[in-house]
């Protein structure tokens, strides 16, 4: 690979990085990486959409978005994720990574066929995190 693709491929996965503030953590959507790292999968925007709300709803015991930022008392127009504990931000981004990994590797396409395999490994990081004593609809809002 050369120099210069090089440097184009990082300044594309810097554009889309996301940061928590005072954590070092780094992360991406999986809608924004499919294009970077071009493959298609036939899912728009408000397609990915509703498979993370779905994969929310799996990971938060049958809790919606909008559940659990009523439950967390989070005021309107401000994001959930703005408020989630580091354990639950990592395992909805291990859940997104099991996905994008099932997503490539089996060549899933579509709406329907990435929802399911999403809400199952949301189920499946949920199911361990239960397992080890955390419900993650029951953390308390992080520390701003």
């Amino acid at each position: 690979m050369n120099n210069e693709l090089i440097a184009i491929l990082q300044s594309e996965f810097n554009s889309i990085a996301h940061q928590i503030d005072d954590i070092d953590i780094e992360f991406w959507y999986a809608r924004k990486l499919q294009k970077v790292l071009g493959y298609g999968c036939g899912v728009d925007d408000s397609g990915f959409g509703r498979i993370r709300s779905k994969g929310d709803n799996a990971l938060f015991g049958g809790n919606n978005t909008g559940q659990m930022k009523y439950k967390l008392n989070i005021l309107k127009g401000r994001l959930l994720a703005d408020f989630l504990s580091t354990v639950t931000i990592t395992a909805k981004n291990l859940a997104t990574e099991i996905t994008n990994h099932n997503l490539k590797q089996n060549n899933l396409q579509g709406e329907a066929a990435i929802t399911w395999e999403h809400v199952q490994n949301n189920s499946s990081v949920r199911n361990v995190l239960v397992e080890r004593g955390i419900k993650p609809e029951e953390l308390p809002v992080s520390e701003e």
